[in-house]
């Protein structure tokens, strides 16, 4: 109520004396604009996408990686799954995952946290990942484009930034379990380049975020003498 609207007022003023908002993806932007009436900088997150650059086991499972929270909305593609039938895995535990469990069908399979080396594995040998959420970026949608792992995401947040229709993966519109079954049912993963899809991600290298984070503190500290008062020769 009145605390809440009394915190934002506090919050938007205090904004203003930010010298330059850095986002990590165009979508948070937006929202800072929106929220703040702030430009910011965007620079995505490093991403290790190196570490998938090898071949991997082929496999047919649907892919989901995310902690099992409600608006994760992983029960979407765990619907459509059990209506295609098709082999699932979730990887990631959260307060969600007892319901989805109950939800889920007999191809459906919960990994919970699994150590870094073995999400690779589940990532690369994927037939698709799946990104029914809303995310601010969206590491794990890099990693498995990386891997040659095309995408199947909700058209919304982070995702815009890194999945290129037809490139390395796909869209829906609606966050529903239908939109993700019919999707799920027209989705072709041999109709990508595995050598295309890895090149469309290079630019979240960590090499690229160290650059891009540099580039935006010499343009700081460039501003900063730029602002800063001149001296007179009487001042010396």
């Amino acid at each position: 109520g009145a605390m809440a609207h009394w915190l934002r007022r506090v919050d938007r003023r205090a904004a203003q004396r930010v010298t330059r908002f850095v986002a990590n993806s165009t979508h948070v932007a937006k929202r800072i604009e929106q929220h703040y009436g702030r430009r910011a900088s965007v620079i995505h997150p490093p991403v290790a996408v190196e570490r998938y650059d090898r071949e991997f086991e082929t496999r047919d499972h649907v892919l989901v990686v995310a902690r099992p929270f409600p608006y994760k909305r992983v029960d979407l593609v765990i619907e459509a799954c059990n209506a295609l039938g098709l082999p699932l895995v979730v990887v990631g535990d959260g307060t969600d995952r007892s319901r989805l469990e109950r939800i889920a069908g007999p191809t459906a399979s919960f990994r919970g946290w699994v150590p870094e080396a073995e999400k690779e594995e589940l990532i690369g040998s994927a037939r698709v990942l799946v990104a029914p959420q809303v995310e601010d970026f969206g590491i794990a949608t890099v990693e498995a484009i990386a891997a040659g792992t095309p995408v199947l995401s909700l058209r919304a947040g982070g995702a815009l930034d890194i999945v290129k229709e037809g490139v390395n993966g796909a869209f829906f519109d609606e966050q529903s379990a239908e939109a993700v079954r019919a999707a799920l049912a027209a989705f072709d993963e041999k109709a990508f380049d595995v050598t295309r899809m890895r090149c469309s991600v290079q630019g979240f290298a960590g090499a690229r975020f160290g650059a891009a984070l540099r580039a935006c503190a010499a343009d700081l500290v460039a501003e900063a003498a730029v602002d800063a008062p001149q001296s007179s020769p009487r001042d010396a």
